[in-house]
């Protein structure tokens, strides 16, 4: 399906949630106005998001070391824009929901081994994945063996374990007649 025509009558159900989704979606806004234009009245708008800014270590520190050792990075570009937690914040205020609740998710991500963190990199998977398969083998080494000493990892082999956040929006759509001037939180 297409998050930004959802095949749905309006008002049909009493909530919809977004979950990890919306930063793979090209117009954010057109999908968020189907979701608010799909749930009744009285109903909740919820979404998740990974922090890519700053919550989520394995990504973090991933670029910090990128940052410090290519002195001539290619550029990577992010498909779609990120959202932080003020672009969501404005999403919800400008869509005119009220009761808006906003938190943090943190959660622990446990690795088997370096080679279990590092696998998806070496795939090419998102953005970071696209920068070490244009990067050269020695550079993909010194990564590596970089993000190893920042971890902590004495033995390649040996699990660990790193944190995550996300940030957890809902909103409530309007009865028909309420205002919907946003609300602020």
């Amino acid at each position: 399906g297409n998050a930004q025509e959802l095949a749905f009558e309006d008002a049909s159900f009493d909530a919809a949630c977004a979950c990890l989704v919306l930063n793979f979606i090209p117009n954010q806004k057109a999908a968020l106005a189907e979701m608010r234009r799909v749930v009744r009245p009285g109903g909740t708008l919820a979404a998740v998001v990974w922090d890519h800014a700053e919550g989520m270590t394995m990504l973090k520190t991933f670029w910090d070391v990128v940052d410090e050792l290519d002195r001539d990075p290619k550029p990577v570009e992010e498909p779609n824009p990120l959202l932080g937690p003020r672009d969501l914040q404005r999403l919800w205020h400008d869509m005119g929901l009220a009761d808006i609740r906003f938190e943090p998710l943190v959660i622990d991500m446990p690795f088997a081994s370096f080679d279990d963190y590092w696998q998806p990199f070496s795939h090419g998977q998102g953005p970071a994945g696209m920068y070490v398969a244009q990067a050269s083998p020695a550079m993909r080494v010194d990564i590596a063996r970089e993000l190893r000493r920042r971890f902590s990892i004495s033995n390649p082999l040996a699990p660990f374990t790193l944190t995550a956040r996300a940030w957890a929006i809902r909103g409530t759509k309007k009865a028909a007649g309420e205002s919907q001037t946003p609300t602020r939180t």
